[in-house]
């Protein structure tokens, strides 16, 4: 499906490795260049306590998953009846592998927006409920604030943080890889200030002539402002197949000669 295609992988490791070998086994070129560096927290005993009392959990990605773990070896007990929230499938799955069984994942559009919609999560269904947001610091607050206006009592469990790379890690010849790239992968709008800020200013005007693929309009927008001038494509979830299967649906489609 990617044949001889050159794609700028930038998801952070282990999940950068795993979609280069996605490409690669399509017959595309991937390039590994994390830009985000994923570390986990230290243990908090009062986001802890708070999980511990829960009456539903709120998980917001694979590593939010990762962190959660982290924090729990020793102890893992949740209240009886609690329920489990995923905000997709790759995020579902990690919990199942932990033991953790999800009751609330949307049906598509794996972000905010979408589980916001679920029934589970209306406003009869969650007032005065306890909720805990498992995620990494910083990072959006829709979710929170959209909940408490439905009268959840909302806290935060910040189980990891997202890092700026160090640019001496990045072994990319910037030059030669930008001038043959056919994709730029980009999976939030962190990512892509990230690679902006790891790229000399000089390299800019040609990264923002690449085609560029995302997983929400939000980052497509985002991405027009700081300067992106060719085709912006999203993916309907953040799965490395549905990343491929897009990639290889944009190669196929027709597009205007330049």
């Amino acid at each position: 499906m990617l044949t001889g295609l050159n794609i700028l992988v930038t998801r952070p490791a282990p999940q950068n490795k795993a979609l280069c070998t996605a490409i690669a086994a399509e017959g595309g070129i991937p390039l590994a260049c994390p830009a985000v560096e994923i570390h986990l927290t230290p243990k908090d005993d009062i986001a802890l306590k708070q999980l511990k009392a829960a009456d539903l959990l709120i998980f917001t990605s694979v590593n939010a998953v990762k962190g959660y773990i982290h924090w729990t070896q020793t102890d893992n007990t949740l209240k009886s009846g609690v329920q489990i929230a995923a905000i997709g499938p790759q995020t579902q799955q990690a919990l199942e592998k932990s033991g953790l069984y999800t009751t609330i994942t949307p049906c598509s559009s794996y972000n905010s927006e979408a589980l916001l919609r679920v029934p589970e999560l209306a406003q009869k269904q969650v007032q005065e409920k306890r909720i805990v947001i498992i995620k990494g610091e910083n990072g959006r607050t829709l979710l929170r604030d959209t909940l408490r206006t439905r009268g959840a009592r909302v806290d935060y469990a910040n189980t990891y943080r997202r890092n700026r790379p160090n640019i001496d890690t990045i072994s990319v010849n910037w030059p030669h890889e930008l001038t043959c790239l056919d994709m730029i992968t980009a999976t939030s709008n962190e990512v892509l200030a990230n690679l902006l800020a790891i790229l000399d200013k000089e390299y800019h005007n040609t990264m923002f002539k690449k085609p560029l693929l995302v997983l929400s309009q939000r980052t497509q927008s985002y991405a027009r402002t700081l300067g992106f001038q060719s085709e912006i494509i999203v993916a309907l979830d953040p799965s490395n197949q549905t990343i491929i299967e897009t990639i290889a649906d944009w190669r196929q489609s027709p597009r205007p000669s330049r």
